[in-house]
């Protein structure tokens, strides 16, 4: 993932750049009764140019810029970085936007916007109708927000800033985004969502990525390492007791792999692990005492972007950012890791969520 910053020509780019229709030209129709895939395009960076791609796979149908067609051709904003489902809605976290735009989950339509000025917002955990967390990429802590009315609540001040987040029960697990000295984060921070308090911290190794949950509830974390250290950190897999918070397993990935690393994923049964390599995708059964040799799929693709698993299909998608400025694509697999589908996206497709319109 592109670690961001802040510009200051949205003004200007809001006016001049987005996604303008004739008057003549029809909107694309929102395709309905399909098992869909939305994704999520960052767009390039400062172009305020963030997009929605939705696929039908039944129709082999793609459909892009659907959050312009379906809101009078409003402009989304720059550099969607992810999406999470609450309800009936869609939460869209809009990075260098400072922002998060709600839309309905069956047409597509904004139903309100929470703001977060003077942020970066990454990532959003929902706890309850009432409780959402949203991580920030250069603020040592999270924005307290209520996902049902869209209000912004409160900072809740941590130790370091995070990325990824996972709930268990009555405890919010965040991945260390960066420490003091701006080094890729080396920790998990553990957060009571009763109390809103920060508890402990599970020390791991540098470059903490998105964290998943097996079948037994098992906690795993790919750590990318960090090529820029002398000497180099190598990348982690680990396994964490949840209730215990003990390390259980780790395995060290190769060293040569630097920040290869870009993903992980749990597979739809919670029997195995997917995580990306070298721009292989490799599968590891959970119960297995050591990584596996061979990669489980081998896409060839330009830049591997981002990997993830739909829970309910068990469908793997790999996205394609390419060079960043044409656009990329999405590519989907069965469980078996033949390739299903390949369909072209827009600018640095990054978040994928399946859904039933």
């Amino acid at each position: 993932m592109k670690f961001l910053s802040k510009i200051a020509l949205l003004a200007f780019l809001l006016i001049t750049i987005g996604c303008n229709k004739s008057e003549d030209e029809e909107p694309t129709e929102i395709p309905t009764g399909e098992s869909l895939i939305l994704v999520g395009n960052e767009g390039g960076f400062g172009a305020v140019n963030a997009s929605l791609t939705v696929i039908a796979q039944n129709e082999s149908t793609v459909s892009q810029n659907i959050y312009a067609d379906a809101n009078d051709d409003a402009i989304l904003g720059d550099v969607l970085n992810s999406m999470g489902e609450f309800g009936n809605e869609l939460f869209l976290v809009i990075n260098n936007s400072e922002k998060i735009e709600v839309i309905n989950s069956s047409d597509f339509t904004r139903s309100k916007t929470i703001f977060i000025d003077g942020s970066s917002p990454r990532y959003i955990s929902f706890v309850s109708a009432g409780l959402a967390y949203v991580s920030d990429l250069f603020d040592t802590g999270l924005h307290v927000v209520n996902p049902t009315s869209g209000s912004y609540d409160s900072f809740l001040n941590l130790s370091n800033s995070v990325e990824h987040m996972l709930v268990i029960d009555n405890e919010l697990w965040g991945g260390e985004s960066l420490d003091q000295e701006f080094n890729p984060g080396d920790e998990i921070i553990i957060v009571n969502t009763n109390s809103n308090q920060e508890t402990e911290n599970i020390q791991l190794t540098a470059g903490v990525n998105k964290l998943v949950r097996d079948v037994n509830g098992k906690v795993w974390v790919l750590c990318s390492g960090n090529g820029n250290s002398t000497p180099i950190v190598p990348a982690f897999l680990y396994r964490i007791n949840p209730t215990t918070k003990e390390i259980e397993a780790s395995f060290e990935l190769p060293e040569l792999t630097g920040y290869s690393p870009v993903g992980i994923a749990s597979s739809a049964d919670g029997q195995s692990i997917y995580y990306v390599m070298q721009g292989d995708v490799y599968r590891m059964e959970i119960s297995a005492s050591a990584l596996p040799v061979e990669p489980f799929i081998e896409p060839g693709l330009t830049t591997l972007y981002s990997l993830h698993c739909d829970p309910n299909t068990g469908q793997i998608a790999l996205t394609d950012a390419k060079d960043y400025t044409q656009n990329g694509s999405l590519h989907v697999y069965n469980s078996n890791g033949v390739e299903t589908g390949s369909y072209e996206t827009s600018i640095v497709p990054n978040a994928v969520h399946w859904m039933d319109n």
